[in-house]
């Protein structure tokens, strides 16, 4: 198959060039850009997979599509308006409610951020006004928590430091207090649409399971297939997180490469298909499974090397 992507120098112009456009829209309209250089993206990696598909040449307008909605989503993202720490969050325990909008374990640890919707005080402190951004709650390992389900969040927030590597890192992403081990309460999924969907397809998938097998082994096979851990006895959680293996159950390059390699050997004799199925199938499942940063990760390194795979790119 015959391709018509432009040289380097081409796409880093086009790159720059976006950049520049991006840097004079977003003061006059900060989501008009970051919605454009969404469309352009999506538009210029599908109409290339497309292409790749029904094995016709790429057009080179699509890659610089592509290229240029990164342009623009780089300098909507560098322009947006910075996050300031919640310094009004007082001493005193209180509580807030809100969504979760990322959740992902690290060694010992859970990670779950936390778009705040309202704030109660618990004690004689008056505080009603949520804050602008996100709060981080450090939890024990591979909590009971899916990106979209609403919490309430009992316990003491310390504002981020903007002073310091660490809270300019916070800042960036968002979140301007963070709470460590709080009590957390599951109210529920928020989420609607096509994502509701799968997550009912996840519990779904969860709850056979849990019929089939006794547990713990039910709670880790629904683990290893798409990082569920609420299925999980706390004595299992517990063993996990002293052996050092909650990789095994948090959706990442692991389950991701196994998703990829099977459907790349099952396709083998697809020229079109053998590139852009095994994609589709690393992203369905990443959505099946939740959308943490971890599995995001590990999903377009996947793409990537599908890709590079598929034109004849070593490594």
């Amino acid at each position: 198959m015959q391709t018509r992507i432009p040289n380097g120098l081409v796409l880093a112009s086009t790159f720059v060039l976006a950049i520049l456009v991006g840097v004079w829209l977003a003061p006059h309209g900060h989501q008009l850009a970051q919605s454009i250089g969404i469309g352009l993206a999506a538009a210029g990696l599908a109409g290339t997979s497309l292409s790749v598909v029904v094995r016709r040449p790429i057009p080179a307008g699509l890659p610089l599509a592509f290229v240029a909605g990164l342009g623009l989503l780089r300098a909507a993202t560098a322009l947006a308006a910075p996050f300031v720490p919640w310094t009004e969050a007082p001493q005193e325990r209180i509580e807030v409610v809100g969504r979760v909008d990322a959740a992902e374990t690290r060694g010992t640890a859970g990670f779950v951020q936390v778009v705040v919707e309202s704030v109660e005080a618990t004690g004689r402190v008056g505080l009603d006004k949520a804050p602008a951004g996100m709060v981080r709650l450090t939890l024990p390992a591979l909590p009971s928590i899916d990106v979209g389900d609403r919490v309430r969040v009992v316990g003491r927030f310390q504002s981020v430091d903007p002073n310091t590597a660490s809270g300019q890192g916070l800042l960036r992403r968002g979140i301007v207090a963070v709470s460590a081990l709080p009590d957390v309460e599951n109210l529920g999924s928020t989420t609607s649409g096509p994502l509701a969907l799968l997550g009912r397809l996840r519990s779904e998938l969860a709850h056979s399971l849990e019929r089939a097998l006794p547990q713990p082994q039910a709670g880790l096979l629904v683990g290893l297939l798409v990082g569920g851990q609420q299925s999980m006895t706390e004595d299992l959680r517990q063993a996990l997180i002293a052996t050092g293996t909650t990789p095994l159950v948090v959706v990442s390059g692991y389950n991701i490469t196994l998703v990829a390699g099977a459907l790349m050997t099952a396709l083998r004799g697809s020229a079109g298909g053998r590139a852009v199925i095994p994609i589709v199938g690393v992203w369905l499942f990443t959505l099946l499974a939740g959308l943490t940063g971890s599995s995001i990760r590990a999903a377009l390194m996947a793409t990537l090397a599908v890709g590079a795979r598929r034109f004849g790119r070593g490594t």
